[in-house]
């Protein structure tokens, strides 16, 4: 690569950086500030000379590890303290209420054991509940469609938007300040019109928008530490949910909140199936908890994201 090329690719490279800055950080403006004259020093040089690409890639990540040393910097990594665990999933009526669905909350039960917490520990609400009806999809050995009834342990009801609401007003109103995990497994709806406000679907076949999902956590502290996995079609539209009330065209929300999403907000994504076999399973939700745990769902051990290698997994790690 000539000088010429190499200066051309660290200004592309710095001046993304510092609009990435600019927009997701606007509140930490003394940080985006001296980034860019940061920026502007190291392309110049003490002897006015233009930087390599190799030095300024070394010197960006030396710039980053000393400033993610500033407490007033907010990420997405919380306190290690058990979080708030809540699961939602399902489909909204029986025709897309996949097997699949069902087991993967199965596989968060036993990678929370995996990882120390007791499964128990979850508020898990899936499609219909505990109402005794055989609403699962699934194929019998023989290829025929079968229904049966929801048999997930420490199930706590249904997945409809009032258990939800209620679990937020009793967080609100009883609950430690701890870091939230919201973990949705189910099916996503794409909004032609507006692409930034797509749905996940309840039971009930009743869809909750970005917007309303975010609105609904403001009711808790604006010191809540919230993160999603959300492993649904259309699921990136969702990370609008960082944004007062779920529209990316204003300030961030005062709660720090952060993501996983299997998708962008303009594509399906995979692994409602009414399949049993979870060996044949490749989604997101295997993919996300073998590499928090080390362990995939049928209980065989696998390389973990542990990065580090410091014994345990972190959200930049993933």
């Amino acid at each position: 690569m000539t000088k010429s090329s190499q200066k051309i690719t660290i200004l592309f490279l710095a001046f993304s950086l510092i609009g990435l800055l600019e927009k997701s950080a606007s509140k930490e403006i003394n940080f985006s500030e001296s980034f860019q004259g940061w920026v502007l020093n190291l392309l110049q040089g003490e002897d006015n000379q233009p930087k390599t690409l190799n030095n300024f890639q070394s010197s960006l990540s030396n710039y980053f590890v000393k400033n993610n040393s500033d407490k007033s910097l907010k990420n997405c990594e919380p306190k290690i303290e058990e979080p708030n665990f809540l699961v939602m999933g399902g489909g909204g009526n029986p025709s897309y209420n996949e097997i699949a669905l069902e087991k993967n909350v199965l596989y968060f039960q036993r990678t929370l054991k995996q990882m120390g917490y007791p499964p128990s520990s979850a508020n898990i609400f899936f499609a219909n509940g505990n109402d005794g009806q055989a609403t699962i999809r699934y194929l019998n050995p023989q290829r025929q469609e079968k229904f049966k009834v929801p048999n997930i342990p420490d199930l706590k009801g249904s997945a409809t938007v009032q258990n939800l609401n209620n679990w937020v007003d009793h967080l609100k109103l009883n609950g430690k300040n701890k870091p939230i995990f919201f973990y949705f497994t189910g099916h996503g709806i794409l909004n032609h019109e507006n692409a930034n406000n797509n749905a996940l679907m309840l039971w009930g076949d009743t869809p909750l928008t970005v917007r309303t999902l975010a609105n609904m956590l403001n009711k808790l502290p604006k010191n809540s530490h919230i993160v999603t996995m959300m492993a649904q079609c259309y699921s990136g539209s969702f990370a609008n949910f960082i944004y007062q009330d779920g529209n990316p065209n204003k300030p961030l929300a005062l709660q720090t909140r952060c993501g996983f999403f299997a998708t962008i907000k303009t594509l399906p994504s995979v692994g409602c199936t009414p399949e049993v076999d979870e060996a044949d399973y490749r989604d997101y939700s295997s993919s996300f908890f073998a590499g928090l745990s080390g362990v995939n769902r049928i209980g065989k051990p696998v390389a973990s994201a542990d990065y580090n290698q410091d014994g345990r997994v972190s959200y930049y790690e993933l």
